[in-house]
């Protein structure tokens, strides 16, 4: 009983350092993997305060964080997402295609709106790139299957 009280002591404090260091992580994810994981970001505990739930359950939430995001970091994402327009009046929506956690494009329906997203520290940057809207548009056509596959110069930068 005494070396499983050790190994469950010594889990428990591994588990607080994952759990400190997602609380502050989470944030600089894209805000629609923000929302998929909120279950198990509410479960993280709050800094300064005392965690009752059991290693078990715990250990459930890190994991199943780093699983979805793992997930999400290894794939193409696509979504439509309402973005404030670049004069700032009103939000359109747009096409958004992520590439993992890296790098993102966006586009909306008449091509005449773009730009591309990147992390920051403090979360996602995005910029209008209107000199690229029409391939942009082009490269989301050809995920989506609208129109036969092709290479697609798009504007990218990843530090």
């Amino acid at each position: 009983k005494e070396s499983l009280d050790d190994a469950a002591t010594e889990l428990g404090k591994t588990l607080t350092g994952y759990e400190t260091e997602l609380a502050t992580w989470v944030s600089t994810l894209p805000e629609l993997l923000q929302e998929e994981l909120s279950p198990l970001i509410r479960r993280l505990p709050v800094e300064g305060e005392s965690n009752n739930a059991g290693i078990g359950r715990r250990l459930q939430s890190v994991v199943g964080i780093l699983s979805q995001v793992d997930k999400f970091n290894s794939s193409l994402t696509y979504r439509k997402e309402l973005r404030d327009s670049e004069g700032g009046a009103s939000a359109k929506e747009t096409d958004t295609l992520y590439f993992g956690l890296a790098y993102a494009v966006y586009s909306d329906a008449e091509g005449t709106s773009a730009g591309v997203g990147k992390p920051g520290p403090t979360g996602w940057v995005w910029e209008a790139a209107p000199e690229a809207a029409l391939d942009i548009k082009e490269l989301i056509a050809v995920y989506k299957n609208e129109t036969p596959a092709k290479y697609i110069s798009i504007p990218i930068s990843i530090n």
